[in-house]
């Protein structure tokens, strides 16, 4: 239980949900086929139909797999920063006193 506090953070959980609604805006992360405009990173989760009848289509599956991938990402930055922050503090205080 205590694993699942520190790691889950609702505010880290808050800014991957605008990372994964803000990427599909990307140019690089866009898929058009033909008759379809495919939005999403890293899996196409919200889908626009042009072909004859305008319609759309989002897939909350894909979704919420696409925030858990970016959590997980974002929370493994966060943690190798962390570490070198300590590890660099660690360093120039044992400097300071040697």
């Amino acid at each position: 239980m205590v694993f699942i506090k520190k790691f889950f953070n609702m505010q880290r959980f808050i800014v991957c949900l605008c990372i994964t609604l803000l990427v599909p805006y990307i140019p690089i992360t866009q898929k058009v086929v033909s008759d379809a405009l495919w939005l999403g990173f890293p899996y196409k989760f919200y889908v626009i139909h042009a072909y004859e009848k305008f319609s759309t289509h989002f897939s909350i599956g894909t979704f919420f797999l696409n925030i858990f991938i970016i959590y997980l990402i974002y929370t493994l930055i966060l943690i190798i920063a962390n570490k070198i922050k300590t590890a660099i503090k660690r360093r120039v205080h044992n400097e300071k006193y040697d």
